[in-house]
């Protein structure tokens, strides 16, 4: 079944509603320009709350490395996803459960992938000047060639409406979802949510 991660959650309320609508991967955003910003102070203030199914995941862009593994470490993160230009050798020294986001725009960037030695990869669409976010998908056809370099999550312009098309064709470990399932920014819709991972989970039971 593929595995479903809510991103850019700014309230506990919505963490738990994810979890139990069984999202497997719940998401926050420690890059401070990210309009979804959630600060390590904040993530504190929850941690003890937050459901402990579903894996933590802290997405950092273009962080000093130092700062990445001090985060992870005092926030109990399950795994870092890296959203910027970090290196294969920036990925290989902070170690552990990383999830390496690739914008796509062409093969060349899938490419990329077998540069990297990390349990997940995640692709996303690629606009110069912005990291991630951008509500638009990318050539699917692109994640097909990606398979011989890893398991991914599928990222990028994805809602209820094609969650459904795009697991279908690429079949990806994961699919990963932010703007889709929000009523404004930073702010979740629980029937879009429930719609998407409804779709996500079941893609062959859903009739539209």
């Amino acid at each position: 079944m593929t595995k479903v991660k809510i991103c850019g959650l700014t309230r506990l309320g919505d963490a738990l509603q994810a979890d139990n609508l069984k999202a497997d991967f719940l998401g926050f955003n420690f890059y401070p320009k990210s309009p979804r910003y959630f600060s390590p102070e904040k993530y504190m203030g929850i941690r003890d709350n937050l459901p402990s199914g579903p894996k933590k995941v802290g997405v950092f862009v273009n962080q000093p490395l130092e700062e990445v593994a001090a985060i992870r470490d005092q926030l109990r993160l399950d795994y870092l996803q890296l959203h910027g230009d970090e290196s294969p050798d920036y990925c290989k020294r902070l170690g552990g459960n990383i999830i390496k986001a690739i914008r796509v725009a062409d093969l060349k960037d899938i490419e990329m992938m077998q540069n990297y030695q990390v349990p997940l990869y995640l692709l996303d669409t690629k606009n110069e000047g912005l990291y991630g976010g951008t509500g638009d998908t990318f050539d699917w056809e692109l994640a097909l060639k990606a398979k011989q370099y890893g398991e991914f999550f599928v990222a990028g312009g994805l809602s209820p409406f094609n969650i459904k098309l795009a697991i279908r064709k690429i079949e990806p470990f994961g699919v990963d979802v932010c703007g889709g399932v929000e009523g404004e920014i930073g702010y979740k819709n629980y029937t879009k949510m429930a719609d998407f991972i409804k779709r996500a989970k079941n893609p062959q039971t859903v009739k539209r």
